[in-house]
């Protein structure tokens, strides 16, 4: 292990208390320490040249080009967008485009900081996570099935979500994975849904934010939602919904990836079989300075009962997690 690597190590682990983050250089298809830091990656000259081959007369080259573009993956994104923007090529445009979805839909191609809690295992403990929304504190409870957060049937038409925050802030390049299991088993008869909320802000002038969503609806449908929030030149909060998308089970796990500004959603339901992505945002850059997952009613006037099972944040950039404190 070399000595940049033992240091981060070290450093994290110090910050945190105990040992639930690991840093390390991935090797995105085998998820071990890469041996050769080199292996998967190349240099500004050479993607440009791979980028100008896409333009190529023979289409095997064309393809070829695309083919190990994919394979260096986020090292090529900027370069991509530059040539999916300025190109005069409409070929190349097309397949730049191609490229940068595949990138920032395919996850993290190098991991340097892995997070992950079990609260089945672990517990909810208050200088990783925090308390957040009225009353949070009295709905959360440690089980050995993991994380449960219940709102009462007579507080859930007033209160907004509540649950539990992570006490860092995210830098950069992520991929957040959340599981959980929804226990609640009567559909609201009011109300715009009730069921897990996913809540991300970032350090916004505008509080730039996006709020996603398990919900069952007044009538029984499952599905998912998602709202991308802005404050408006009014300092109104403004909500643009990106439309219901069905859910199946009342158990999975949610995935939401940020390559550059984009973040992209996606879900593995407890009867399917791998993620499959549902909705394409964009975020910006900023730092993530809220991930909270909570309960919440929808205005309904019924209990909502979940359990968050685990929690993993990995992140590009050696620095990309630090504290911001205790509870507020």
């Amino acid at each position: 292990m070399d000595t940049l690597r033992m240091a981060a190590i070290l450093t994290m682990t110090s910050f945190f208390g105990f040992e639930c983050l690991v840093w390390s250089v991935e090797d995105k298809k085998g998820g071990t320490p890469a041996k050769d830091a080199d292996t998967n990656t190349a240099d500004e000259k050479a993607i440009r040249a791979l980028i100008a081959q896409l333009s190529d007369d023979a289409f095997v080259k064309r393809e070829a080009a695309q083919k190990r573009l994919a394979e260096i993956g986020g090292l090529a994104l900027e370069l991509l967008k530059k040539a999916a923007k300025e190109s005069p090529d409409a070929e190349t445009r097309e397949r730049a485009t191609q490229l940068i979805e595949l990138i920032q839909e395919s996850g993290l191609h190098v991991v340097l900081v892995d997070f992950y809690h079990d609260f089945r295992k672990n517990g909810y403990p208050l200088d990783k996570f925090r308390p957040d929304g009225p009353n949070a504190a009295k709905w959360i409870k440690s089980e050995p099935e993991g994380l449960r957060i219940t709102i009462p049937a007579d507080k859930a038409a007033s209160p907004p979500a509540a649950g539990v925050a992570t006490a860092f802030k995210i830098k950069g390049d992520f991929e957040i994975t959340v599981g959980y299991q929804i226990l609640s088993t009567d559909p609201p008869q009011t109300g715009y849904g009730m069921g897990l909320e996913v809540y991300l802000m970032t350090d916004s002038r505008t509080k730039e934010a996006i709020a996603f969503d398990r919900r069952t609806l007044p009538g029984g449908s499952d599905v998912y939602a998602c709202s991308r929030n802005t404050t408006d030149a009014q300092g109104q909060r403004q909500y643009a919904g990106q439309g219901d998308r069905p859910a199946k089970g009342a158990a999975g796990r949610i995935r939401i990836t940020r390559i550059g500004s984009k973040a992209v959603f996606a879900v593995e339901d407890e009867l399917s079989k791998g993620f499959r992505v549902i909705y394409r945002v964009g975020l910006g850059m900023e730092d993530l300075t809220l991930l909270r997952f909570s309960a919440n009613p929808g205005r309904g006037l019924i209990a909502v009962d979940l359990r968050v099972h685990d929690l993993r944040v990995r992140c590009a950039d050696a620095d990309a997690l630090t504290s911001i404190g205790g509870a507020n």
